[in-house]
């Protein structure tokens, strides 16, 4: 329904999908039959629909789509929250945007990702109008027609119609719908019917990738099947975000790579004692091989996606030198992702890739000789329980005078016991493991800050250190790292100050119980494939 006017009367309006045995044309001759219509006109236009690659606005039940040379975000409801001129590009990020409530709105919504084609629609519409005997426009509908757009072709979907009453012809409408035949239209409730009805037939389907790690795996899983299910969900997490690296969408396809890779390669480790190592060892290498190749991109993209907060920590004055800092890293970048992109490309990676995913996939693999009929969960509980006691007995031994290097073996030894929980999570109550995970998480972030600065520090140091010659761009760029590195150096500090009450909050005999009841219990859930 839709509200006009100044005393915010209701316009009536609905649509219908008609069904694929009953033509527009045999649903405009019916409904002429009983009223005086008049075709108002017929127009076709395209409309592409945008969402980033792990559906950050249809998860929050939103639209964005280039209609009639309009950018605009609808709700689901078919609220408009935003709209704006554009013509529409292939790729753009919220950034690219004038200036706007829409781009406010899209910057809050989607973050560093950029927004990608995901539907690609036709539209084919006739519109009509019925008058009354004084030849005035009591009710307005519509048929139309859309035909998805896809690289292997086109794809129509079924005809719909748009009912549309006109304020203080309520008799009119209500006449016309009674007049429709009901067996062959099935009313939409909401506007995104149609979409998800297009989607439905589209290469992309919503919510066909989220980036976050979700197998479930039931409580009497052997090691060898968990291992199989786990590692295909990675190694295919891998492979959807290969293409979006190669042709460089954005950095999050990079970063969700290397994750699927470092998991793979945790995974392996924790359960190294539990496979045969002649088997394993050649894929644990391979996979060490996989994180190394794709570091440097990452490393450069770390530092690229903090430019304006870097900017922020020198004085006015200096950023024009930092800037230049920035233009190096960028061209440094460049090359790094031509070699990285030779990797992808290359055979060595299909054949890692493919021989490991048909390992996987046989059930009789020799890959799995020796790990046979070992409960998967009693492995795990074994292993978070040994873990957990180290960490925090290892965590006991820091204190204000332990050196850097101390908190960042301490954070590897986290992050491994973070894997392994997330890797496993179905096996305990979500509760449980969803409170721990937070209570980690805060501990980790810390740890994790501090490291970054850490390397940050160190390889700005470096950069500086590197700089030879005393023209007046050498002076600038060395003048905007040093005081760069200063305020970084103040952050560090900052950081680590904050280690004590932060790792305190995490030893306690809460989340002490936590683990103990975790890995002691036996949860009722059922894990699904």
């Amino acid at each position: 329904m839709q509200i006009t006017g100044h005393d915010m009367m209701v316009v009536p309006e609905n649509s219908y999908l008609l069904d694929q045995k009953y033509h527009s044309e045999e649903l405009v001759e019916r409904i002429s039959k009983s009223f005086s219509v008049e075709e108002e006109g017929r127009f076709e236009v395209t409309e592409i629909f945008y969402d980033t690659f792990d559906w950050k606005l249809y998860r929050k039940k939103n639209l964005l789509s280039v209609f009639r040379g309009r950018l605009i975000l609808r709700h689901f409801d078919g609220t408009v929250l935003g709209s704006l001129a554009c013509s529409g590009n292939r790729n753009f990020f919220w950034w690219d945007l004038k200036d706007s409530g829409l781009k406010e709105i899209l910057a809050a919504l989607v973050g560093i990702r950029a927004l990608s084609p995901t539907l690609n629609l036709r539209r084919s519409s006739r519109t009509f109008r019925i008058v009354n005997t004084d030849v005035k426009t009591v009710v307005r509908f519509s048929v139309e027609l859309c035909c998805c757009l896809e690289r292997e072709g086109v794809k129509t979907l079924p005809e719909w119609l748009h009912v549309t009453g006109i304020r203080g012809y309520d008799k009119n409408y209500r006449r016309l719908v009674n007049t429709l035949p009901a067996e062959y239209l099935r009313p939409l409730s909401s506007p995104v019917e149609l979409i998800e009805a297009a989607y439905a037939v589209s290469e992309r389907q919503p919510l066909d990738y989220g980036g976050k790690f979700d197998v479930k795996l039931e409580q009497n899983i052997g090691v060898e099947d968990a291992l199989a299910r786990i590692s295909l969900n990675l190694v295919a997490s891998m492979e959807i975000n290969r293409p979006g690296i190669i042709a460089d969408i954005d950095t999050e396809f990079l970063h969700d790579f290397r994750i699927a890779v470092r998991r793979t390669r945790s995974l392996l480790s924790l359960l190294r004692k539990a496979l045969p190592a002649a088997r394993i060892e050649p894929y644990e290498h391979e996979f060490i091989w996989l994180g190394n190749i794709s570091g440097p991109v990452r490393d450069i993209d770390v530092y690229l996606l903090k430019k304006e907060t870097y900017r922020s920590l020198v004085p006015p004055s200096l950023v024009d030198g930092l800037d230049l800092f920035f233009d190096d890293l960028a061209d440094r970048r460049k090359k790094e992702l031509k070699r990285l992109r030779q990797y992808l490309r290359s055979e060595r990676y299909r054949d890692l890739t493919g021989s490991w995913r048909e390992y996987l996939a046989d059930p009789q693999s020799q890959l799995f000789i020796g790990a046979r009929n070992q409960s998967c969960k009693k492995l795990v509980d074994s292993i978070i329980k040994k873990r957990f006691r180290t960490f925090i007995e290892k965590g006991d031994l820091i204190d204000d005078d332990s050196p850097d290097e101390a908190l960042h073996r301490f954070r590897i030894k986290g992050k491994k016991i973070r894997y392994l929980l997330e890797l496993f999570k179905s096996f305990y109550p979500p509760s449980d493991i969803g409170l721990f995970l937070k209570q980690m998480k805060r501990l980790q972030d810390n740890l994790g800050d501090f490291n970054d600065l850490s390397v940050q520090i160190e390889m700005l140091e470096s950069r500086l250190k590197g700089l030879h010659g005393e023209n007046k761009e050498t002076i600038r760029l060395a003048a905007a790292l040093g005081s760069l590195i200063s305020a970084l150096q103040k952050k560090h500090r900052r950081t680590r100050e904050k280690f004590n009450k932060t790792y305190r909050e995490f030893r306690t005999d809460e989340n002490r119980r936590l683990i103990t009841r975790m890995t002691t219990g036996t949860w009722a859930g059922k894990g699904k494939s």
